[in-house]
């Protein structure tokens, strides 16, 4: 016997399925026409993203075919993965029915006909499942910020799959199909049916048929006025999204006469990607989870803030042709939760970590510090000291560039113009120069580097901070300026290679200075250690001579997360300490951040402290010494713990190997 399957029962009405198709498919596309225009609101453009298209496509289809970063939460994850699937499923049999009606392709022949049952059937079942399951965890906030039309989503998209199985079923029951076993779901259905005893009519497969496809022509037809808008913003915003956009911010044209507004105010003053991400969101809060500062009780709220800029654009496309919003330059601010809320974020860059469609929450929040500071001259009080400080010193605190030199003499640093020959640039960094408790970091490093033989030497009085608090900060006219200033110094005498003590200074050296020329090759001081242990040019003791200490390391956001940098670290960390070492509970690319970046370094920490959350977490673990790898981290984690357990020790990873090392 053939495998086959008769197509066609109700090709009388056809007539009318094409109308309602037709219907269908012009207010899809009436729906998309006015999404796009709303997205092309924004004036701005994306900067260049460096991949290529073919590598976007891939990075694209990995994210939707893999789930990655949903798989985080696995039962969510696959939950979603399922409804993915049914959905491409679902398609690929109408494709199929239609490839046979009317092309004469024997698409319901044979084994490609009974898998496709198979995988259709299966997938309807769960993906019902699956809506249940994302139902039954949908948060309060997600119910509380959907439309009715939003609300409805789910139930029609459980209504399409249900009709879908019991027409399945009605057919096997009114008319027996020998490979019914390859449906078996619809199976058990029309088994159920039988068993009523109850009599089955044609008509009422025929109308369970007309229901399933309005049912189905209405959930394609809501993708655009509903969230399942996702559907398509989803993967534009990881096609159009750039890979580092938290880590290196876009440059500002000061230059342009053209160009006389400088950040976001409104929502005009964003690019188009910003604008497509609030339809790409769907809400799930992973944003927010990952939020150090809402964690931590402070105001800030990623996703209230994605919410904003979705309301502001609501306003758009119900407002009357020819009404303005010119005045309206404090909506974007209003929209991330007030001044306070503003200033909180550590742009540790967490959040878009998270984010598995590709909203780039951190570099649209710093667009309205830009606006804030440059056209509102508007920001903390705190800030203005250390604003002034880098613009007349070049560093936060104000103190005399000389004294740059000075700590360089104090640690026996020859300066570069002395040393032409200098294997490494040694960049000494603000904390490292003017801290005495930082300048520890340095001093550990600097005895390292001579017990290896490595030639170094460093810029003394001519080295400026690298500007990445300004920038953060939206100080973009600053940073600019401070950048112009470090890539005149650096470009002098052949340089080859910068070494930090600073993730923040490795982050913007390397990755920001390449946007105004400054191309240099840039080393954290944990890369390179790591290299001289694993050359045996830096020698670690002996495991019998150690004390007994249990040792943790807490990840900079800007070295592991921004950097890409976890395994050095640890490597260092696993020489010196062996089985003592162990990772906290929030570690590697789901680190805590401490609370200083974001330029909040420079800013009162108040009573919702997020270094103090992270220290409660560090004294639960029960380590005796927690070692970081920035001068920041450092700082924040020594005060919040001297206030919690002043007994555990906070050390940078350079000092851990250099109290390690054989005499």
């Amino acid at each position: 016997m053939e495998v086959s399957r008769e197509l066609g029962v109700y090709a009388d009405g056809y007539w009318l399925m094409y109308l309602l198709t037709i219907l269908a498919v012009a207010l899809l596309l009436k729906g998309f026409r006015q999404r796009g225009r709303l997205w092309n609101l924004g004036e701005g453009h994306p900067r260049e993203i460096a991949q290529s298209r073919a590598r976007r496509l891939s990075r694209v289809a990995a994210e939707l075919l893999e789930h990655r970063r949903l798989l985080r939460k696995r039962s969510i994850g696959l939950a979603h993965l399922a409804l993915l699937f049914g959905v491409l499923f679902f398609t690929v049999g109408t494709v199929s029915v239609m490839l046979q009606e009317y092309f004469g392709l024997p698409t319901f022949r044979g084994g490609y006909y009974l898998a496709l049952s198979l995988v259709l059937d299966l997938f309807a079942f769960f993906g019902l499942i699956a809506i249940g399951a994302l139902h039954a965890r949908r948060k309060p906030f997600q119910v509380a910020k959907q439309g009715s039309l939003d609300r409805a989503v789910l139930p029609l998209a459980a209504a399409v799959l249900g009709s879908g199985l019991l027409l399945e079923g009605l057919r096997m029951a009114i008319t027996p199909d020998p490979w019914g076993a390859w449906s078996p779901v619809g199976l058990a259905i029309a088994s159920g049916l039988a068993a009523t005893k109850i009599p089955l009519p044609d008509s009422l497969h025929q109308g369970m048929w007309w229901l399933h496809l309005i049912l189905s022509l209405g959930l394609i037809t809501s993708v655009p006025y509903t969230r399942l808008i996702h559907l398509v913003a989803a993967p534009l915003s990881l096609y159009w999204s750039r890979p580092h956009s938290a880590s290196v911010l876009e440059p500002l044209d000061f230059v342009d006469p053209q160009v006389t507004r400088f950040g976001v105010g409104r929502i005009e003053d964003y690019n188009w990607k910003h604008l497509l991400e609030t339809d790409a969101c769907m809400q799930c809060g992973r944003c927010e989870e990952a939020c150090p500062a809402s964690t931590a009780g402070r105001p800030l709220s990623p996703l209230a803030f994605g919410n904003g800029i979705r309301a502001e654009l609501a306003a758009r496309e119900g407002a009357a042709a020819g009404d303005s919003f010119e005045e309206e330059d404090d909506a974007l601010l209003r929209s991330v939760g007030g001044e306070e809320a503003l200033w909180s974020c550590t742009t540790c860059g967490a959040c878009d970590a998270a984010c598995p469609v590709g909203v780039e929450q951190v570099s649209r929040l710093i667009d309205v510090r830009r606006y804030e500071v440059l056209m509102k001259a508007r920001f903390p009080a705190t800030l203005q000291q250390a604003f002034r400080g880098l613009e007349m010193q070049g560093n936060p605190w104000g103190l005399e560039r000389r004294l740059r030199t000075e700590a360089a003499r104090a640690l026996e640093i020859p300066l570069f113009e002395e040393t032409p020959d200098a294997e490494y640039l040694l960049w000494m960094g603000c904390s490292g120069a003017y801290d005495p408790k930082e300048r520890q970091i340095l001093e550990a490093l600097v005895d390292l580097l001579r017990r290896a033989g490595v030639k170094f030497a460093t810029l003394g009085s001519e080295e400026r901070c690298c500007g990445d608090s300004a920038r953060r900060l939206g100080n973009e006219y600053l940073f600019q300026a401070l950048v112009r200033e470090n890539i005149k110094a650096l470009s002098r005498g052949g340089l080859r290679t910068i070494l930090t003590i600073c993730p923040h200074c490795s982050n913007t050296l390397g990755g920001e200075y390449p946007q105004f020329g400054g191309d240099f090759e840039v080393l954290h001081h944990t890369q390179l250690l790591a290299r001289l242990v694993e050359e045996k040019r830096v020698r670690i003791e002996g495991e019998g001579e150690r004390e007994e200490e249990k040792v943790t390391y807490h990840d900079p956001c800007y070295l592991g997360r921004h950097g890409g940098v976890f395994k050095e670290p640890r490597n260092l960390l696993n020489v010196a300490g062996e089985e003592r070492v162990f990772d906290l509970e929030r570690s590697g690319s789901d680190a805590f951040c401490c609370g200083a970046g974001g330029g909040r370094m420079w800013m009162e920490e108040g009573e919702a402290s997020i270094a103090r959350e992270r220290a409660l977490e560090i004294a639960a673990s029960g380590a005796d010494i927690v070692c970081t790898a920035c001068p920041f981290c450092r700082t924040m984690l020594s005060d919040a713990l001297s206030g919690i357990d002043s007994s555990i020790k906070v050390m940078d990873v350079a000092e851990m190997v250099k109290s390690r090392i054989q005499e």
